[in-house]
């Protein structure tokens, strides 16, 4: 299995990245150094969902910090800590991701990267609600895309149920 590099220049997104990017403005290929700082919202693992997979057996809540390649930006994170809702609720509708990808979004992880590489950055894109559904979360936050992070490229700097941020 072929294995995307985010520390090559060839980066490219794949389409399923790319439809989670807004077209206008379509999302760049920037350079990241290390020490760049980057925040993500995770369901804790801790139960059977609702939610079924593919094979229809109950899947665990959660997810590996490092496993998806979706992080946004510092300013995405003080946009939601700075909002008028909650963290979660302003989340869930301006990163346009719905309870079928991350069922609670009750964690908040910042890292930093210890090495340098690249990434997409750009707008999310809207979302429909449920899958195939006519509603739709607005989308519009900044949002980074970058593979295969390994434990060894970067360092956790907090961890935390979101309440306590």
């Amino acid at each position: 299995m072929f294995e995307i590099d985010w520390q090559n220049a060839c980066l490219r997104l794949n389409d399923e990245a790319r439809n989670a990017f807004t077209s206008n403005p379509a999302p760049e290929l920037i350079w990241i150094p290390n020490d760049f700082i980057m925040y993500r919202l995770r369901t804790k693992i801790t139960s059977i969902s609702q939610y079924k997979s593919p094979d229809s057996s109950p899947r665990p809540v959660g997810s590996n910090i490092l496993k998806s390649p979706w992080w946004f930006t510092e300013d995405t994170f003080e946009k939601l800590i700075n909002g008028q809702g909650s963290i979660t609720s302003t989340a869930r509708e301006m990163l346009a991701v719905p309870t079928r990808f991350n069922a609670d979004f009750d964690n908040l992880i910042s890292i930093k990267t210890k090495v340098s590489g690249y990434c997409y950055l750009g707008l999310t894109s809207p979302m429909s609600l449920v899958e195939n559904g006519k509603e739709y979360l607005k989308g519009g936050f900044e949002q980074i895309w970058i593979p295969n992070l390994q434990p060894s490229q970067v360092n956790i700097l907090a961890y935390g149920d979101v309440g306590t941020f």
